[in-house]
């Protein structure tokens, strides 16, 4: 009897806990950011990325603006600290420089409740879906070009890389099409709970069903061209065999096997992971190394080159294993030809900040207790198009770059067949750092209708073909392995997105203005008993 007494009492506080409004709004945030969260890996459920939002979004209509952008706030620091817990792993990142990371990162999750529950509260049955949606994408498109503060990571359209169909959308729109139609479902759902609006409920699913069938039509066309047999090596080269000659040595011995096994299989291209080789250009006997295996295995090496291992702090000024070091460095890859021929190197554009470079330097000379002084790389100027034979080129990007689809599409746009990604994610361990870098990649591939290469250093290692299937991958991370397959390269022909680019964020662009221009003469309709409604 005394247990269900203490079991009622505590129901009733349970209840009673909340009705407290500040109480809902946290947990509604708190819900909304685990099952975004729970959509990308290492969980990887993309199917809650289509009702994850409306936690959040349900409370919206009774808040004030600071109340609805701080529930933002704290939605964006919860996501993105559960989604970002293995960047601890790097070195010299401490919790404050997460909590900066998050807090900025967490506005534009915050600007888009306050505009969005202004709308909402102003007009409840405009087309609210359409507008939630379109600012949505204008931010994410705002925060993969705010300058050295860019980073496109764990998108939503990122959480539907298994739906294949779906992902053909991003060939029109890029992979903002598929946030929009994310977002506006969330918001349909949300209109049907709080206001029993089905219209545009029916609609999304309408659309989104249409864009499914769409996508099927578009996997059934046969890819014309001739395959090309690729290879990705992923060494797991450890930081600790960087240190001494016998663990360099087992490396080389490493790669050298594994390519080896690659053209027993009839590879025409391997690739090599990001810093695969260091100390170039001072060491030209290991770029002799390479031309002699690629002239032995008759097979083209693209290959990662640094002069210094990723991370790695600057040496003593002046002066780097006896030799004057001007601090003229770049993170590189080069193709070595079948016959021993070696490529100009393409240099990295997108530079990590505070990783590779301090940034806005002279102008800011940042406190040592807040960053550490990086690796002094310097950044390319522009994309490489290296030469597969008479008829094809590859264009590599380097690490995060694959994140931002402006420069893959130069790329593409330039005439690349085949994009290859290379990175070295070996400082996050074995977490869902490196799954969640690879994902662009397949979004990438769709947007351009060209096959992606990824060579991890630790894995995982994926083929990814020109409709976003991942046709090989190795098994697991730190383990040697490679991925084979044939795919068929863009020889000709442009998507939609590679030859005009984000056409579409200008329209949803276009979308927030008319829609936020006309809510205050919406409200003076509703008040003369003429609302707009979706039925």
């Amino acid at each position: 009897m005394l247990t269900i007494l203490d079991h009622q009492e505590f129901s009733r506080q349970i209840r009673s806990l909340c009705q407290h409004r500040t109480i809902t709004i946290i947990l509604s945030a708190l819900l909304s950011a685990t099952l975004v969260y729970c959509s990308f890996p290492p969980l990887d459920m993309g199917w809650l990325a289509w009702f994850a939002l409306v936690p959040l979004m349900l409370p919206l209509v009774k808040l004030s603006p600071r109340t609805s952008f701080l529930t933002g706030l704290f939605f964006g620091m919860a996501f993105l600290l559960s989604c970002f817990y293995w960047i601890f792993n790097v070195p010299g990142f401490r919790f404050y420089h997460a909590v900066f990371l998050c807090l900025y990162f967490s506005l534009y999750p915050a600007l888009w409740c306050m505009i969005s529950a202004n709308i909402l509260k102003k007009c409840p049955h405009f087309p609210w879906p359409i507008f939630a949606a379109s600012l949505w994408v204008v931010l994410d498109y705002l925060k993969a070009h705010a300058g050295f503060l860019a980073l496109p990571w764990n998108t939503l359209d990122l959480s539907q890389h298994r739906d294949i169909l779906l992902l053909q959308l991003a060939a029109i729109t890029g992979g903002y099409g598929i946030t929009f139609i994310i977002v506006l479902v969330n918001a349909a759902i949300t209109q049907m709970i709080r206001y029993r609006l089905f219209g545009p409920g029916r609609i999304a699913i309408v659309f989104v069903l249409l864009i499914h069938a769409w996508g099927l039509l578009v996997c059934r066309q046969p890819q014309d061209g001739q395959p090309v047999k690729v290879a990705v090596i992923q060494p797991s080269i450890l930081l600790s065999e960087r240190e001494t000659a016998h663990g360099r040595e087992a490396a080389r011995n490493r790669l050298a096997s594994l390519s080896s096994q690659a053209a027993a299989r009839g590879a025409q291209l391997a690739v090599w992971p990001e810093t695969a080789i260091l100390q170039l250009p001072h060491q030209e006997k290991k770029i002799q190394w390479v031309q002699h295996l690629s002239q032995k295995t008759n097979m083209a090496i693209l290959s990662g080159a640094s002069v210094f291992e990723k991370f790695q702090r600057p040496p003593a000024p002046g002066r780097e294993n006896g030799r004057h070091h001007p601090y003229q460095v770049f993170n590189s890859a080069f193709l070595v030809d079948r016959y021993g021929v070696v490529s100009a190197p393409y240099h990295k554009q997108r530079l990590v900040p505070f990783g590779e470079y301090l940034p806005l330097q002279p102008l800011i000379h940042w406190p040592q207790w807040l960053v550490k002084e990086p690796l002094p790389l310097t950044a390319g100027k522009a994309a490489a198009f290296f030469s597969l034979s008479s008829h094809m080129l590859i264009s590599p990007v380097i690490c995060w770059e694959n994140q931002f689809a402006d420069l893959v599409r130069a790329m593409a746009g330039g005439g690349a067949g085949m994009l290859v990604q290379i990175s070295n994610d070996n400082h996050f361990g074995r977490s869902a750092a490196a799954y969640q870098h690879n994902l662009a990649s397949v979004m990438r591939a769709v947007e351009n209708r060209t096959p992606v290469l990824i060579s991890s250093n630790t894995g995982p290692s994926e083929i990814i073909d020109a409709q976003g299937r991942v046709v090989a991958s190795t098994d697991e991370q730190f383990r040697p392995g490679l991925s084979f397959a044939e795919v068929v390269p863009r020889y000709h022909g442009q998507t939609f997105y590679t030859s005009y680019g984000d056409i579409f964020i200008w329209l949803c662009g276009l979308v927030v203005l008319l829609i936020g221009a006309a809510a205050d003469r919406v409200m003076v309709t509703e008040r003369l008993n003429i609302p707009v409604r979706f039925r």
